[in-house]
C-alpha cells in the first residue's frame, strides 16, 4: 500500500468529485478517463456472483484501488473474501444471498455503481460479463473440483482445532441444503437469522456446493432478465427487497 504521489492524490480527488458532484452528462463524458467501465462492471459482477457482501457492496470496504500510471486510470481489486458465498449475515441470510442481484447487489445507494450502470449500453455489458463468467470459470464442476482438493488438504488441521470446528466444516462440505423451514431462526448452521460480529458470523452459512449450484441457477435467471434477485436495502441491516 502506498500513500501515492501528489499528482496521484489530486487525480483520485478529481475522480471522487466526478462521481459525487458532476452532472450526468459530464459524468458520462469523463468517467472513461478515470476507470474502464467494463472492467469495473466485471469487478462488481464477480463480487455478486460469489455473494461477497462484506465488501464494496455492503460495508464499503475490503477492496483496493490501483492507479495505473501509464493509463492514468484506476482499477478495483477485491480483498478479504472470507465471508463470500453467503457468509456475511449482517447483509442478509445465506438463503437470500443465493439470489443476490447482479444489477443491484449493493445495499442502498452507491453512487459509483449506480452511475456506471446507468451509462448507455452498460446494462448489456454488465449482464454480458456475468454470462461470460457463468459460461467459463463460474461453473459448478470447476468450483466443486477445487473445493474437493482444498477440503481434503484442510480438514486434518480443522479437526485438530476442535470437534466443533470439524463438525461445522463437515456440514459446510455437505452436498445438500438443509430444509429452510426447519432451520434455526437465528445463528446455527443453516440459520436464517442475521447474527452479528463474532460468534454469529458464518454459522448460518449454507453448504458450499449446493449454495454455488443454486447461485449459478439464480444468476442465470437474472442474465435472462427473468428475475432481479435479492437486493440489500441498507448497510449493516436486515432490510431487503426481492423481485
Amino acid at each position: 500500500r502506498s500513500e501515492g504521489k501528489e499528482a496521484e492524490a489530486k487525480r483520485f480527488i478529481a475522480f471522487t468529485k466526478l462521481v459525487n458532484e458532476a452532472d450526468d452528462k459530464t459524468f458520462a463524458k469523463e468517467i472513461g478517463s478515470y476507470i474502464d467501465p467494463k472492467a469495473f462492471a466485471r469487478f462488481i459482477v464477480l463480487n455478486s456472483l460469489v455473494a461477497n457482501l462484506d465488501s464494496i457492496l455492503s460495508m464499503g470496504q475490503n477492496y483496493y484501488i490501483y492507479h495505473d500510471p501509464e493509463q492514468d486510470r484506476f482499477t478495483f481489486f477485491p480483498w478479504d473474501l472470507n465471508m463470500a458465498f453467503g457468509g456475511f449475515p449482517m447483509a442478509g441470510t445465506s438463503w437470500q444471498q443465493m439470489e443476490l442481484s447482479l444489477l443491484h447487489p449493493h445495499a442502498g445507494e452507491h453512487k459509483l455503481i449506480d452511475r456506471v450502470l446507468a451509462l448507455p449500453g452498460m446494462k448489456k455489458i454488465w449482464l454480458d460479463e456475468a454470462r461470460q463468467l457463468l459460461d467459463t470459470v463460474f461453473r459448478a464442476e470447476n468450483i466443486d473440483a477445487r473445493i474437493d482438493v482444498l477440503s481434503k488438504a484442510i480438514r486434518p488441521a480443522v479437526a485438530e482445532e476442535s470437534s466443533d470446528a470439524a463438525s461445522l466444516f463437515d456440514r459446510a462440505m455437505s452436498t445438500t441444503l438443509p430444509d429452510m423451514q426447519s432451520a434455526p431462526q437465528e445463528g446455527g448452521f443453516g440459520g436464517r437469522g442475521f447474527g452479528g460480529p463474532g460468534g454469529g458470523m458464518g454459522r448460518g452459512q449454507l453448504p458450499l456446493k449446493p449454495f454455488i449450484a443454486k447461485r449459478i441457477e439464480t444468476a442465470r435467471e437474472q442474465v435472462a432478465e427473468k428475475s432481479l434477485g435479492f437486493v440489500p436495502q441498507r448497510r449493516g441491516g436486515p432490510g431487503f427487497r426481492r423481485n
